[in-house]
């Protein structure tokens, strides 16, 4: 399980993993990296747009908040509405609380998930910044909103083999394409970490 009373937030970006791959992923790895492993597929857009952002993200990440609340629906309207994008959002949690985060996300219901796990993101400030008892509340209270109750909540985040999935996907990500910190994205095959504008999305985008 994960125990809120020992969890400590996290509002920063950085793991304690190796170093991140510098350049463009190769051919034979950037299709290892669509390849989708054992949880459900968060995603937003077309699977046969010509641009994906393959992107790891943590709950408890203030920049991964900001890319959502700032940058994503930018893109959205720029490139994912109009079909010239997908974006693939995948669990790289760096605290309890950010397993907690993603434990719930594929609690909800599955048409939910990806709202849930944006109202996280975008909602920081409600519930991130508590401590303790309040901070376990606020995740609660959001985890409601989407259905659940707090016999489903308790009952999820004792699910040992859901938080092996999550970590197996951390581990994947760290060990085989170098993610180090959150936010990482991967547009189509290269890296771009910890971004703060659109700007640099961009750059890569019309690069291809």
């Amino acid at each position: 399980a994960v125990p809120f009373a020992m969890a400590q937030s996290n509002s920063g970006s950085h793991s304690q993993f190796q170093p991140p791959i510098p350049d463009a992923l190769g051919n034979e790895r950037f299709a290892d990296l669509l390849k989708p492993g054992s949880l459900p597929e968060l995603r937003l857009g077309s699977s046969g747009a010509r641009t994906t952002i393959v992107a790891y993200t943590s709950v408890s990440c203030g920049l991964c908040g900001h890319f959502q609340r700032k940058i994503l629906p930018v893109l959205q309207s720029k490139y994912i509405d109009k079909g010239d994008m997908q974006f693939i959002i995948r669990p790289f949690p760096l605290d309890r609380i950010a397993a907690a985060g993603a434990m719930l996300t594929y609690c909800v219901k599955r048409p939910d998930s990806y709202k849930f796990l944006s109202a996280l993101l975008e909602r920081q400030q409600d519930w991130l910044t508590r401590k303790g008892q309040d901070l376990r509340s606020g995740l609660a209270r959001i985890f409601k909103e989407y259905g659940g109750d707090e016999k489903s909540f308790e009952a999820c985040l004792g699910r040992q083999e859901l938080l092996k999935k999550i970590m197996d996907a951390r581990n994947r990500a760290n060990g085989t394409f170098g993610v180090l910190e959150t936010p990482t994205f991967f547009i189509n095959g290269k890296p771009l970490v910890n971004p703060r504008s659109v700007a640099e999305f961009e750059k890569i985008i019309r690069a291809k």
